[in-house]
């Protein structure tokens, strides 16, 4: 018979995901290898970050990986909504610039419960950014004959680049493949 200490209930059987290094950027819970995506002009994405206990963020941001002159992304977080789909808008954090390589960050104050969040971009140009591709099937798999093969990393709908919608624009798509890795530190 095992009997367990209450004060060593704690260390052995704590999340893994509640533990957070302050200063360090978290994307998806589901981040595998690395890769890149370019952005499309015109286009929403949303990725789902899980929350594995109350914080309070003070960066967003996402890597330019190669330059669009002029261009820039809009950042932003949405509540979850229903069925694994972003809900109403809890932050437009704003505009950085995409015509330079490297982190483009926002500083932000932003306090977040426990729970499933969605990490939302619209570019206005086609730079490429960080993605990742995904370890598990957050979204679950496409139906298909190939559907054990294609997980459902984020969402992608048509949205005019601007303030982010609240609520997320519907009639996304469920994406395979690289997921735009948008960042919480």
């Amino acid at each position: 018979v095992l009997t367990p200490h209450l004060s060593d209930l704690d260390a052995h059987h704590r999340d893994i995901h509640e533990v957070m290094r302050v200063g360090n950027y978290y994307i998806s819970s589901d981040s595998g290898a690395n890769s890149t995506n370019v952005l499309v002009a015109g286009q929403m994405y949303a990725s789902p970050i899980v929350v594995a206990r109350d914080i309070t963020v003070d960066r967003i941001a996402i890597q330019v990986t190669l330059l669009a002159a002029g261009s820039s992304a809009r950042l932003g977080i949405h509540n979850d909504g229903v069925d694994l789909y972003p809900g109403s808008l809890l932050l437009d954090a704003g505009v950085v610039g995409t015509a330079a390589n490297g982190m483009a960050s926002i500083v932000i104050d932003q306090a977040l419960t426990k729970g499933l969040y969605w990490l939302t971009l619209i570019g206005d140009d086609t730079p490429t950014v960080r993605s990742y591709i995904p370890a598990e099937a957050v979204l679950g798999f496409e139906a298909g004959v190939n559907a054990f093969n294609n997980k459902s990393g984020y969402w992608q709908v048509a949205q005019a680049f601007g303030a982010l919608p609240d609520p997320f624009t519907a009639g996304g798509s469920q994406k395979v493949g690289t997921t735009i890795a948008v960042g919480l530190r």
